[in-house]
């Protein structure tokens, strides 16, 4: 086998790492390694071939490899084969050429070697899940070495030819049957080839936007063929799966609009669903999922076969033989680290797979059946031991600026698990101690609140034992660590989710969270655009309506200096900070009615004060629409909209509509008026698809709005009615009939709420 040191960059067609990270889209696919150490690659080469040699082979001499595979031409097919395999580069004349090798090649391991009928390889969905045949295909084991030399050839080509030309074979079941049935030929290491081809083409992008799932339900015989695996097997199944799981995004960057058309017209939820429930059904899988997930350091023993194979996947081939282990184990086995990084790498798949099942369809199912075997529990004992254990003779893997090192994507994927947890209102309880639950009842009893209905009796009739330790303390311990402070502030943003409950607040607030989040926003280091936004998402969910948490803010901005510093993050990243933004003008608001006690605080707080002003208000819906537009309005940015509209919404319940949209017409360009209402049209559409509903659910609960209101103002806006003058028509009409195209704020009509 020839080492080749090289650098296999991310596919950066996806997006930019972080954005694919918010949007769940990372996958298994991403868990490669950007750069190999050359200490790893030492091995004596093969001698080379002449370069002028691969002239020598005539474009028929490769035709014919896949011409000689029956029969006694076997032997001619082995030897072209292992011809090619031995060049010291395969360059294919074309990438068509490429596409149907890969295509016959394939054909011929489904067909001649597993006997596959030909009606049954090209089966589609829909005809395969009528085929009730559960049992495993079989093949004969003395054709290992001619199924280990055809997947080879194939992974080979795969790597020189379009995703998109191959696309359509991750819906030929028959032949991905056939490959999940080689995982368990681990003898003569078939399975690393095998997986490594399942993976390609399941992760394969169309050249449509139409990204479709994989069901793994249409394999029928795929129950049978999992009991089959053994312990190295299952470590390439469940890395093949995340894949599967994670694959519910459609590739590259889309707008909003888009990704609705797409969940529209396709399948995706129900297939989705399927496949969750077909891993629920494998006995006890879920369970042993966990126990591996969150085992202990002193269980890692697991040899480097999945690190040797994907190093053999940058290396782009997968021919591991005896030596090639024995070389790596010398190489590396000595370091304690790789053995760690072996076992994280496998870890990080499971987080994923589980992370997906309790965000999914069987969620409630899910987390009955992780309380039983004791999950968080297992999962505070192994974090600091191994999920935050460092790796300090391991070169940093990542290929740039906009990567991100494997350590840290396992600690993100450690992290998106713990606020699939966090964001469940039945079990988020389990990430506290005893302590803190001791804790969170003294104080609902001191300040006179009640106390949800989830949670736990502090008592040992709980369905899982109460922790000593808290993993949610432990999480915010590592808030200061920038690469994955963004997904942190997730976490408690989680944990807080849903109606806004004053004893959870006041228990975080205890923890001086405020004053340590406004401390990163003022500094003077730079700061990542993700962290800046997590970190004001993160006080907007603390602060909501809470009078406590205002008053340690402001106090934290202690000084003239600090809260300019504080006011300047805010207004300088909107798009980062209108989540905060809405806090304050929800808080106000509640204030005025809800708590008017309080009033003075409306005056004495400088935050509250500073947004009580009507023309700054109108400012940030200006520029907050300015900054969008429905083709490129994502699902990060959408909340701009929302914040937008919600500020309307409160000028409507104060009777000042009308004079918010004149001051807006009469100050703006009129683009700002129309984009606003483009903005609207879509916002109605988008909210009011079918499986919106819990967008809406979250709308309300973050907004304390109902969902009506949203929708009557959004309406009103949108009326064609053209006297009506709390409707955009009517100051778009007045724009036309005086051919007026700039705002100016010295229009004598002009008058600020």
């Amino acid at each position: 086998m020839l080492y080749n040191y090289c650098r296999v960059k991310w596919n950066k067609s996806r997006g930019n790492v972080w954005h694919r990270l918010r949007r769940r889209e990372v996958n298994g696919n991403h868990l490669r390694f950007n750069a190999i150490p050359k200490q790893i690659l030492v091995k004596p080469k093969k001698e080379k071939i002449a370069p002028n040699r691969l002239q020598m082979v005539p474009e028929e001499l490769v035709y014919q490899l896949c011409v000689f595979s029956s029969g006694d031409n076997w032997l001619e097919f082995r030897k072209i084969a292992e011809e090619l395999l031995n060049l010291p580069e395969m360059i294919l004349l074309t990438s068509g050429l490429g596409f149907q090798l890969i295509e016959n090649l394939l054909n011929i391991l489904v067909v001649d070697i597993f006997g596959v009928g030909k009606k049954d390889v090209g089966k589609t969905s829909s005809q395969h899940l009528h085929d009730d045949r559960a049992t495993p295909l079989q093949f004969d084991h003395e054709r290992s070495a001619d199924i280990k030399l055809i997947l080879q050839l194939v992974h080979t080509f795969t790597n020189q030819v379009p995703e998109t030309s191959y696309y359509h074979l991750r819906f030929k079941y028959r032949l991905i049957e056939v490959l999940f049935t080689l995982f368990s030929e681990t003898q003569h290491r078939i399975h690393l080839v095998a997986s490594a081809i399942a993976e390609k083409l399941l992760t394969a992008t169309p050249m449509s936007q139409n990204n479709k799932l994989f069901s793994l339900q249409s394999i029928k015989s795929l129950p049978a063929i999992v009991s089959r695996m053994n312990n190295d097997s299952l470590l390439y199944f469940y890395h093949v799966i995340s894949v599967v799981m994670s694959d519910c995004e459609l590739c590259g960057s889309v707008s909003l609009e888009q990704h609705d058309q797409w969940l529209n017209d396709s399948s995706v939820a129900d297939t989705a669903a399927l496949n969750q429930e077909f891993l629920l059904s494998l006995p006890s899988h879920l369970e042993n999922m966990c126990l591996s997930a969150s085992r202990p350091a002193s269980e890692v023993t697991r040899p480097l076969s999945l690190l040797a194979h994907m190093l053999g996947q940058s290396f782009g081939s997968l021919d591991l033989e005896n030596d090639d282990f024995q070389m790596m184990e010398r190489q590396i086995g000595s370091s304690d680290s790789y053995i760690w990084l072996n076992d994280i790498i496998h870890r990080a798949n499971l987080f994923t797979i589980i992370t997906m099942l309790l965000t999914g369809k069987y969620q409630n199912e899910v987390q009955k059946r992780l309380m039983k075997c004791d999950f968080v529990n297992r999962l505070n004992n192994s974090f600091e031991e191994v999920i935050w254990k460092d790796f300090p003779d391991i070169p940093d893997l990542s290929a740039d600026s906009e990567d991100i090192s494997q350590t840290t994507f396992v600690r993100v994927q450690f992290l998106r698990l713990v606020h699939s947890i966090a964001d469940s209102t039945s079990y988020r309880y389990s990430l506290l101690s005893i302590e803190e639950l001791h804790t969170l009842k003294q104080i609902a009893e001191k300040k006179n609140h009640s106390l949800p209905s989830e949670f736990p009796t502090l008592t040992n009739d709980t369905a899982a034992p109460l922790s000593k330790r808290s993993l949610l303390s432990q999480v915010m311990s590592k808030l200061h660590q920038e690469s994955i402070t963004f997904w942190i502030t997730r976490v408690v943003e989680a944990f807080l989710r849903g109606p806004t409950n004053p004893t959870t607040q006041a228990f975080l607030l205890d923890k001086n969270i405020v004053e340590s989040t406004v401390g990163v926003l003022i500094s003077t280091r730079p700061m990542h655009e993700l962290v800046r936004q997590g970190c004001f998402d993160m006080l907007s969910t603390v602060m909501k309506v809470n009078v406590d948490a205002f008053t340690r803010c402001d106090n934290a901005l202690n000084s003239a200096r600090k809260f300019q510093t504080f006011i300047s993050a805010v207004e300088d990243s909107l798009i980062d900070s209108n989540m905060f933004i809405r806090c304050v003008i929800l808080t106000t608001h509640y204030i005025q009615t809800s708590q008017t006690e309080n009033k003075e605080v409306l005056v004495t707080n400088r935050l509250l004060e500073y947004y009580t002003n009507h023309k700054r208000r109108i400012q940030v819906i200006a520029r907050l629409v300015t900054l969008l537009d429905v083709s490129t309005l994502s699902q990060e940015t959408v909340s701009c909209l929302n914040t937008s509209l919600l500020l309307l919404i409160m000028a409507h319940r104060n009777n000042r509509l009308a004079s918010y949209l004149q001051c807006l017409y009469g100050v703006y360009e009129p683009a700002v008026l129309e984009n606003l209402y483009s903005l609207l049209q879509f916002w109605i559409v988008h909210y009011s698809l079918p499986f919106k509903k819990n967008d809406r659910k979250s709308l309300e609960f973050g907004s304390l709005t109902q969902f009506s209101e949203w929708e009557s103002v959004a309406r009103t806006l949108l009326d064609p009615d053209l006297r009506s003058e709390i409707s955009i028509k009517h100051y778009l009409a007045k724009a036309d009939e005086i051919g007026r195209t700039y705002g100016s704020p010295n229009l004598t009509y002009i008058r600020w709420p």
